[in-house]
């Protein structure tokens, strides 16, 4: 057994639990500078793969017993968690709907790969890391790991699952489901949902891999009234293809290499320290300990 696993799962609406696989460890909730994440974490595994397949760690986005409104995520904890326990590799699943089918025809059920991020949430905290007389820039044009998004594909191509690739998504404040007037704002993405922002734009500051998978719950050009009732009922309807999905990428020798290889192979997600333009000489003991963290990846590529 590794010291600690370095793949994370978060899992949203329609992944609570992982059938399957075995709970070896509990990390309980522990603070952070900026407060206790969503839910403890568990440490994973799947006994009935082969000894080479990684553990994992998995959280609970919204909290046990599904607690914590979109709104007040607290990501910034979340990450800061995953970064303090190596994390090199996140697979995040969201439930989205489908705004528009042209030209791509989305049928509830289907994955996607979200590679672009639209933010139209509102007063929402801790989008960054960056502040407190710390200044960084990073690129967030492309958010997906190339090597995890191919894992991706070969488990739907065997598994004979439907998925799109490079798809944008809004996101807007929630809790409430989006409206007619609200889609017309959207700049013509793909996908909308609530919770992709700001874990995507902290995620790429932690220079982890990550993957956002996103099931589409439902297609909002022919069904105009979402309800929880409808999300609900999707999310139970393809549970058992979530699990298996994630199973499927997790097993795969893939997987296994990139989880092995990632902390100092994959330079696809990992940015350079002159993303932080504020002078050393200003920052304070806090940046230097959230630095080692951030480009902890960084470093180890050096060598």
């Amino acid at each position: 057994m590794a010291d600690t696993p370095n793949i994370a799962v978060i899992g949203g609406s329609g992944l609570r639990d992982i059938p399957g696989a075995k709970q070896v460890q509990v990390i309980g909730n522990f603070p952070t500078p900026y407060g206790n994440p969503s839910s403890p974490l568990y440490w994973m595994k799947y006994e009935d793969l082969s000894k080479e397949t990684p553990e994992f760690l998995f959280l609970l986005r919204h909290g046990v017993g599904h607690t914590i409104p979109p709104h007040q995520i607290n990501e910034r904890a979340n990450i800061f968690a995953l970064m303090n326990q190596k994390v090199d590799i996140i697979l995040n699943f969201t439930a989205v709907g489908a705004i528009s089918n042209i030209p791509t025809k989305f049928k509830a059920g289907d994955f996607a790969i979200i590679t672009k991020v639209l933010d139209q949430t509102g007063p929402r905290t801790g989008k960054t890391f960056f502040q407190d007389g710390w200044v960084g820039h990073c690129p967030t044009e492309k958010i997906s790991c190339p090597y995890v998004q191919n894992v991706f594909v070969e488990a739907c191509e065997e598994l004979g699952f439907r998925y799109h690739l490079d798809k944008s998504c809004v996101t807007i404040e929630g809790p409430h489901y989006y409206n007619e007037a609200e889609l017309r704002m959207t700049g013509g993405c793909d996908l909308i949902g609530m919770t992709q922002i700001p874990f995507t734009k902290l995620a790429v500051e932690s220079n982890t891999c990550i993957l956002v998978i996103a099931i589409v719950t439902d297609d909002v050009t022919e069904n105009n009234i979402v309800t929880a009732d409808l999300v609900e009922k999707r999310m139970k309807e393809n549970k058992a293809r979530l699990a298996k999905l994630l199973k499927h990428m997790i097993g795969s020798v893939r997987m296994t290499v990139h989880a092995r290889d990632a902390k100092k192979t994959c330079i696809n997600c990992v940015h350079k320290p002159n993303s932080i333009i504020t002078d050393m000489q200003y920052w304070t003991d806090d940046h230097k300990k959230l630095f080692k963290l951030m480009f902890r990846r960084w470093k180890n590529q050096q060598k």
